[in-house]
């Protein structure tokens, strides 16, 4: 099927067409499982919720409709959320943060001029929380409402987190790759 529109893979998906389906999963499967090792650093539970989204996604494919976007952001979206659902099962829980706590502003970062291995470890070294909600805001690019509602947490908690987790990655980058780090 190499070389066929995406709205002909994603139409034939509709239809059960096994080839289709294994086509998108081809397209997409690398994508969805870095996001979902993102949220979860572990490669079993990464695995476990990007097989899931494809199950629930070619299930549900007949709801897909291309003007709500594109069909990469709509499997991502189902990946994030079978990830969220494993990442809660670990008991990890988000405290709600006093509304009145001081949240930096969010200058133009240096970490642009770091090489991305240096800043990936750092990432994954931040709590699991800062982890999660860093990626999802920073890398994956959704809002601070999206996140708040994907967490089941409040909008201002939620900045804090973030803004924690941004103070803390650069400290990270700081005081773990030093020779690395000499713009702070």
């Amino acid at each position: 099927m190499k070389n066929i529109p995406i709205s002909t893979i994603v139409s034939k998906c509709k239809e059960q067409d096994p080839a289709a389906q294994r086509e998108l999963y081809d397209m997409y499967v690398l994508n969805l499982y870095n996001v979902s090792y993102r949220i979860l650093l572990s490669r079993e539970d990464a695995e476990d919720a990007v097989h899931k989204a494809f199950v629930k996604a070619f299930a549900k494919i007949d709801t897909y409709k291309t003007e709500r976007g594109h069909i990469s952001s709509w499997l991502a979206k189902i990946c994030i959320n079978e990830s969220i659902a494993i990442f809660r099962k670990r008991k990890v829980r988000f405290d709600s943060i006093d509304d009145k706590l001081t949240i930096a502003s969010s200058e133009p970062s240096k970490l642009e001029h770091l090489e991305a291995e240096y800043i990936y470890k750092a990432i994954n070294m931040l709590s699991d929380q800062q982890r999660v909600i860093f990626n999802l805001f920073e890398v994956e690019g959704y809002s601070h409402k999206e996140v708040a509602l994907l967490l089941d947490m409040n909008e201002n908690t939620c900045r804090a987190y973030l803004s924690r987790a941004k103070v803390n990655l650069r400290e990270l980058l700081k005081v773990n790759f030093p020779d690395q780090v000499n713009i702070f």
